[in-house]
């Protein structure tokens, strides 16, 4: 959803979704489980809480089936979502602000990517970016940012990226921040949309979804995991990789995002249809300041 990407990697504080273990301990329940939000206020259900916080909000829940209508009227969770979307207008369009104060992991972050990715797609460094691998032709960048990770992995290992990003703020920065790679022709499309509204024009070889899933509704989540599982080609994966809770949720009302549990995105994707292939928990190094970290492989 929104610009998001939070390319930034959670601060816990010593997960404060976990201070008060009954209320945070996971309670599945239709899809629901327990958790809390950045002002200490404990809910029996993630449902609860974004009706607590979207104007008369419908069911958001993990197995809701997600609406088939295209209206573009104005719909409850749009409230919700505007949150966000005034939050990352303020942001800077930098790596700093991107990463939400914390840019010293982006280099540990972009490592770790690397060698999840490369290992999925088994090459190595003498083989990434060449004709021996069949499926390295083209990827797109979920929540794209400045295009961080799109210069920093992506166009290292495909021949072709493309990028998504809500923010026009941020996709004017990433223009000129890939302005190299755009004229040698290794950028593709460049989209200005949200990710409830975005449709994919191209099939892919990957799909790298990081740090923005947080932003969406369960239901608008699974609806674009099925829409990306539809863009895949043969033999094409989606990565994601987002933060977790050990268990329940952490809400923040400031930004508009729902850290949710390891157990939850399986539950989303499972809603999905899509099959968990690889996981990896990472940035080990910083666990003792983020929410943890994980990457997913899914097709």
């Amino acid at each position: 959803m929104p610009p998001s990407k939070t390319r930034r990697g959670r601060r816990s504080g010593k997960d404060r979704a976990q201070e008060n273990a009954s209320e945070t301990t996971c309670v599945w329940l239709d899809g629901h489980c327990r958790g809390t939000d950045n002002r200490g206020k404990s809910f029996s259900t993630l449902d609860s809480w974004w009706k607590r916080y979207t104007k008369n909000a419908p069911a958001k829940c993990a197995n809701a089936k997600p609406s088939s209508s295209t209206s573009k009227e104005k719909k409850p969770s749009d409230d919700w979502y505007s949150v966000c979307e005034r939050y990352w207008e303020r942001v800077e369009a930098t790596n700093n602000g991107m990463l939400g104060g914390f840019p010293d992991i982006s280099s540990i972050d972009l490592a770790s990517s690397y060698k999840f990715l490369t290992s999925l797609l088994k090459v190595n460094d003498a083989t990434v970016g060449t004709e021996s691998n069949r499926h390295n032709k083209r990827a797109i960048d979920v929540g794209a940012g400045i295009g961080r990770i799109t210069s920093g992995l992506l166009a290292k290992i495909f021949d072709q990226t493309d990028l998504v990003e809500q923010s026009q703020s941020f996709v004017d920065r990433a223009r000129l921040e890939l302005k190299q790679l755009i004229n040698a022709g290794k950028i593709g499309s460049i989209y200005c949309s949200n990710l409830r509204d975005f449709s994919f024009e191209h099939s892919y070889d990957l799909i790298w979804i990081q740090w923005v899933l947080m932003y969406l509704l369960d239901i608008d989540l699974i609806s674009f995991l099925k829409r990306a599982k539809q863009a895949l080609e043969s033999g094409g994966m989606i990565v994601i990789k987002e933060n977790h809770t050990h268990s329940g949720f952490y809400a923040d009302t400031e930004d508009g995002s729902v850290i949710r549990s390891d157990d939850h995105f399986k539950l989303l994707f499972k809603a999905a249809g899509l099959n968990l292939v690889a996981e990896e928990t990472q940035l080990n190094n910083f666990l003792d300041q983020l929410f943890p970290i994980k990457a997913y492989a899914l097709n």
